[in-house]
């Protein structure tokens, strides 16, 4: 098996635009990185890159190439150091590899549907329960609305567009935390009362 066929089933092109810095916005595009773009015109899926401003196609070997003016081989070389791939990796690593990145995908974006509706019924409960003239005592919804809301909404920010690490540390103060079983209980709660 080949280094490059290993690299393309280890890496996504996402994921190596990521770890290179390139900011993706929630519709999976960046700016073009090979031509002057003012908006999003290159869109990034898992095994491929295409703009639909100035035609450049590829994978992610051809995007690292690019990226750091590398030869074919000198890319693959540099996505395997990056991404701790070994060059005689088996087939069946990279794609054991790449299942869990997609789980952690597919994780993180369970994680953020769940905060978003969440943050939608806490704006509601601050709306709805915010005092209606200042010597009126704050409603114990109003103030757990105030309390969570901003929280959330910074927590959902970083998921969706920071960082890979800064997304990974979000992920894992999730998980210790024990916030998803809390947030799937609140949207229970909300189901149950309509």
């Amino acid at each position: 098996m080949s280094i490059y066929r290993n690299i393309k089933q280890a890496v996504s092109v996402p994921q190596a635009a990521a770890h290179y810095g390139i900011h993706v916005d929630r519709s999976g595009k960046c700016c073009c990185l090979f031509h002057q773009d003012k908006h999003p015109s290159m869109k990034l899926n898992d095994d491929y890159y295409y703009c639909f401003g100035c035609q450049a196609k590829g994978d992610v070997i051809s995007l690292t190439e690019k990226l750091f003016d590398l030869t074919p081989r000198e890319a693959a070389q540099k996505l395997a150091a990056d991404f701790g791939l070994a060059p005689s990796e088996t087939l069946k690593q990279a794609a054991v590899k790449k299942a869990a990145n997609r789980a952690e995908k597919d994780e993180r974006e369970y994680v953020l549907s769940l905060l978003n509706k969440n943050i939608d019924i806490l704006r509601q409960m601050k709306e709805n329960h915010a005092p209606k003239h200042p010597d009126e005592p704050f409603h114990v919804l109003f103030v757990e609305a105030c309390k969570y809301l901003e929280f959330f909404q910074y927590v959902s920010d970083v998921l969706s567009f920071g960082h890979s690490a800064d997304v990974e540390a979000a992920m894992k103060y999730i998980k210790k935390t024990q916030m998803i079983p809390l947030l799937e209980k609140v949207l229970e709660v909300k189901k149950c009362r309509n």
